[in-house]
């Protein structure tokens, strides 16, 4: 393999949308040169150079040779990625649309590369292990960005999403989606009694303002019926008030938007899971220190450097 893969391979590891200012004072983020438009909407210019590039030096297994490299001295190479998450994104869904349009047109996502999302990025994940094309994708929510945006927001999103769920999904989507191909990001907020505080919620649990509540994140693999699965993707995306009440209830517990506790997940077992965030400085969200738990907060200190530039 190529040496170079190495520097083609980076940006996919991380790609993220780039902040610009609007007029006023007002805060924009968007990806760098993404577009949205009937006929496609395409990812970064960057990203597809960056997965081109990766092709290019990692063909499918097919076309490899047999002994390729015969050097012991010869550098090693990142793995071919073996599965995708994408990040919760809110309306900035069109950028997962086109990561997801170029990964399929590179080959490197496929019907058989394990998927998972929190919120919008659950949508598209979804989208993809259900078998539908980008071009669907982009088409159903694009449905509900005009809808929202003719309607209204606030308390509409929700039934909205859900609606076109309803009429797009295959029927037999519960299926084609609990293979072991799609993983979807769900938030439970609970009060902090003795016994949950003994119970513990592990990595996936996050403080919220030194508070008696938290957050406990889950990954949901399997789903029994079509039901189940909608309600899994519409608790991945539940924000409150934009979405309906304050929280959702699934599978026995109240439930609002995965990316509260998993912004990014990727696919369990995955061995070089790439992630896809429409999000800026993710890698310093993830690094930041958890905080006292008192004055600021564990949930909110966590996230301070990934606002701090909004």
């Amino acid at each position: 393999m190529s040496s170079s893969l190495a520097s083609a391979v980076a940006p996919l590891q991380l790609t993220t949308v780039r902040a610009g200012r609007r007029g006023g004072g007002g805060h924009a983020h968007r990806p760098g040169k993404i577009t949205t438009s009937v006929g496609r909407a395409r990812a970064a210019s960057s990203f597809g150079a960056a997965a081109s590039s990766f092709v290019a030096t990692n063909p499918p297994d097919s076309a490899l040779p047999q002994a390729q490299v015969s050097s012991e001295d010869a550098p090693l190479s990142p793995p071919r990625p073996d599965g995708f998450g994408f990040s919760a994104a809110g309306m900035i869904f069109p950028y997962h649309v086109g990561a997801w349009e170029v990964l399929n047109e590179l080959g490197l996502l496929t019907d058989k590369t394990p998927v998972a999302g929190a919120s919008a990025g659950a949508l598209v994940a979804a989208f993809h292990a259900c078998g539908l094309t980008p071009a669907d994708g982009r088409r159903i929510l694009m449905l509900v960005l005009t809808d929202c945006r003719q309607n209204g927001v606030v308390g509409r999103v929700g039934s909205v999403l859900e609606a076109a769920l309803r009429r797009e999904l295959p029927a037999d989507a519960h299926i084609r989606c609990s293979r072991g191909n799609l993983h979807v990001s769900v938030t439970a907020p609970l009060l902090l009694t003795g016994a949950t505080e003994a119970a513990g919620g592990g990595a996936k649990r996050v403080g919220f303002n030194g508070g008696p509540v938290a957050l406990d994140g889950e990954i949901i693999s399997e789903f029994d019926d079509f039901e189940d699965l909608i309600g899994a993707l519409l608790s991945s995306c539940h924000i409150p008030l934009y979405c309906g009440w304050p929280a959702r209830m699934y599978r026995g517990k109240y439930r609002v938007d995965g990316g509260w506790t998993q912004l990014t997940p990727t696919p369990p077992g995955c061995r070089a899971p790439v992630r896809i965030t429409s999000f800026p400085l993710l890698e310093y969200w993830e690094k930041a220190p958890e905080g006292d738990g008192a004055a600021t907060g564990n949930f909110f200190a966590q996230q301070a450097p990934f606002w701090a530039g909004w």
